[in-house]
């Protein structure tokens, strides 16, 4: 049904820990970029969470959030009015609600800083921070960041 990439088992015991993956539908030639993520319950088929770009999909430590990278464009934040949007190339986090099948969809959000590009991110165990790969847009500097996500969620 999909070519699947990266996945992440959900800690929802009481839903059979769903999975989520990064795939796309079989047909042309793989390549990531045409990634979304997918979520797959053991009682349903595979679904997409969004029609959106997705890649390296991370639940949450209580099973509800999915943080994954995507090249999708987002609004610039009031403090960057000089930029329309997040440059196309350049992934940014989002977390969007981990919906069961036949939920409907919720706008991701965006957390990651607007000029990085941001990477495999990882929770905290608490769920109120992650930890990812960034790189300055303009290629600048380069590290692991810490994004405090109090006051930030859905």
């Amino acid at each position: 049904q999909v070519w699947a990439g990266m996945c992440s088992v959900s800690p929802d015991t009481a839903n059979g820990n769903p999975l989520a993956f990064a795939g796309q539908t079989p047909g042309e030639l793989y390549a990531y970029e045409r990634n979304r993520i997918w979520i797959k319950y053991p009682t349903a088929k595979a679904y997409p969470l969004d029609n959106e770009r997705g890649r390296m999909p991370q639940w949450s430590p209580d099973g509800t959030e999915i943080v994954f990278a995507s090249a999708r464009r987002r609004p610039a934040p009031t403090f960057a009015l000089h930029r329309r949007s997040l440059p196309r190339g350049k992934n940014a986090l989002y977390i969007e609600k981990g919906r069961a099948p036949g939920e409907r969809i919720t706008t991701p959000v965006g957390v990651s800083p607007f000029d990085y590009t941001c990477l495999h991110a990882k929770w905290s165990p608490d769920g109120t921070r992650l930890a990812c790969m960034a790189a300055a847009a303009d290629g600048g500097e380069r590290g692991i960041a810490v994004i405090d996500l109090r006051g930030r969620r859905l």
